[in-house]
């Protein structure tokens, strides 16, 4: 890998592994925080890639979209 290149990773990669729910709703709830107080036209949209991820599975990927809905209009 070529020095000072962005390598995003893969879900799939080994080791990449879900956040804590707390942490997920907070950072959701901080983007919809500043979408309020910026521009409220503006769209604020997640994805949940933790059904790939070493600790993740669809439960904690549906649970987690649930729980952000919760802070989140939904248009």
């Amino acid at each position: 890998m070529p020095t000072g290149s962005l390598v995003t990773p893969k879900t799939q990669d080994a080791g990449m592994e879900v956040v804590p729910l707390e942490l997920a709703i907070a950072r959701h709830r901080a983007a919809v925080d500043m979408q309020n107080k910026l521009d409220p036209d503006f769209v604020v949209m997640a994805q949940y890639y933790a059904r790939d991820a070493a600790n993740g599975g669809l439960q904690e990927c549906l649970l987690c979209g649930t729980s952000c809905r919760t802070c989140t209009p939904v248009v």
